[in-house]
């Protein structure tokens, strides 16, 4: 008789789950709490190599800011940055409309429709906003690089939690689970990086 998957349970005893959880997820938390001066500075560093042939010499620098006040500031990059100009936000805005005019009359792929859809909507948005108030945008690129580096710090934070509570009770080895961590949190700060090189390019 198969039950049905409200009787099924996970293998293995909680205390070892728990025990497992404060000596792997709670241990890469603190590396990030304690480590994010160093981390945040060296994904910056990164950053602006990439960043500073594409500008006069001197204006992307790296900056420091309070954060968590006994470990230390974290790093973020400034950088000259303007809004973009009518022209170039009337075309997106036309563009993304007629997009949404096509997009639901197309009946394939359904799903990546319904995302494509998404994201047209969000950017005919973000160009009516620059076609009609430009100047009550609330940041500049400093601005937002100081906000995604905090948002990168929290998520940091909550990886090993989030793939703590959900590898660990699965009924593999101990060696698999603590390398699926490791490697979800390397490859996510590692892709901090790149997120925040698109970020400024998309700016």
């Amino acid at each position: 008789m198969l039950y049905h998957r409200s009787f099924r349970k996970l293998p293995g005893s909680v205390w070892r789950f728990f025990l497992q959880f404060l000596l792997m997820a709670i241990p890469l938390c603190a590396v990030t709490v304690f480590f994010y001066p160093q981390i945040t500075r060296a994904i910056c560093r990164v950053t602006e190599l990439v960043l500073a042939p594409y500008f006069a010499s001197g204006l992307v620098k790296i900056v420091q800011a309070p954060y968590i006040r006994f470990v230390g500031e974290l790093s973020f990059l400034s950088l000259p940055s303007s809004f973009p100009t009518y022209l170039f936000s009337l075309v997106n805005a036309v563009v993304w409309l007629l997009l949404l005019a096509v997009l639901p009359l197309i009946n394939r792929a359904k799903p990546g429709m319904i995302f494509l859809i998404i994201i047209a909507f969000v950017n005919l948005v973000s160009s009516l906003f620059f076609l009609l108030v430009p100047l009550r945008f609330p940041y500049d690129a400093a601005g937002y690089s100081q906000l995604y580096i905090m948002q990168q710090i929290g998520i940091w934070i909550f990886v090993p939690l989030v793939m703590g509570l959900a590898a660990l009770p699965f009924p593999s080895s101990l060696i698999s689970k603590i390398f699926i961590m490791l490697f979800t949190q390397f490859f996510d700060t590692h892709a901090s990086i790149f997120k925040l090189l698109v970020g400024f390019v998309i700016a």
